[in-house]
């Protein structure tokens, strides 16, 4: 039994052992993320996980979205993450702990979530072969785009248009929804400085 299994562990390339590793770190640290009862060592575990997606991108050949998820997710987003937990911190001047009455229920969805995709994964063909090819205009864009950005350019403005363009009005709407709860209303009371 267990021979079989380390044969197939044999055939491992360092592309596939790189690509376990980063899998392992970014579920490994995405755990302590959900577990810590300390605000702040949650947000720092939050950077190897984004560490770890940024390498799951390089291991499978998208430069771009590694370079992004390195900058603006494991850099910008992290930065003020830290810093809105340590600014509520000192405002309030209480250590924030987090408590989650609902684990009970997340664990069984948990469980149940990891039972629908190991389902997927055993019925799922391996070996299908190629997927399906692209719409003739999107096909030619795609070829004649010279690097990844280029071609991840090409599909956002041919197949890709409406999903884009959704999630820019979902971030407007975002946008004018926090303008909208930061804004003091004339019932609000005004706040007293000590």
């Amino acid at each position: 039994m267990f021979g079989a299994a380390l044969d197939y562990v044999k055939q491992f390339t360092p592309g596939d052992l790189a690509f376990l590793a980063c899998a392992a770190v970014t579920l490994l640290s995405g755990l302590g993320v959900v577990t810590q009862r300390r605000i702040v060592n949650a947000a720092l575990l939050m950077l190897p996980c984004f560490a770890g997606i940024a390498g799951l991108y390089l291991c499978l050949g998208a430069e771009f979205l590694f370079a992004i998820q390195i900058l603006i997710y494991a850099g910008a987003i992290m930065v003020l993450i830290l810093f809105a937990i340590l600014l509520l911190q000192r405002a309030i001047g209480v250590t924030i702990l987090q408590y989650s009455r609902q684990m009970l229920p997340g664990v069984g969805i948990f469980f149940a979530v990891v039972a629908l995709l190991g389902y997927v994964f055993l019925r799922l063909p391996w070996d299908a072969g190629e997927p399906g090819e692209l719409p003739i205009p999107v096909a030619v864009a795609v070829e004649h785009a010279d690097t990844n950005t280029a071609r991840i350019g090409a599909l956002f403005l041919t197949q890709y248009l409406l999903p884009f363009e959704v999630a820019s009005l979902v971030l407007t709407v975002a946008m004018i929804g926090a303008i909208i709860m930061a804004k003091r209303w004339p019932h609000e009371p005004e706040e007293v400085s000590e």
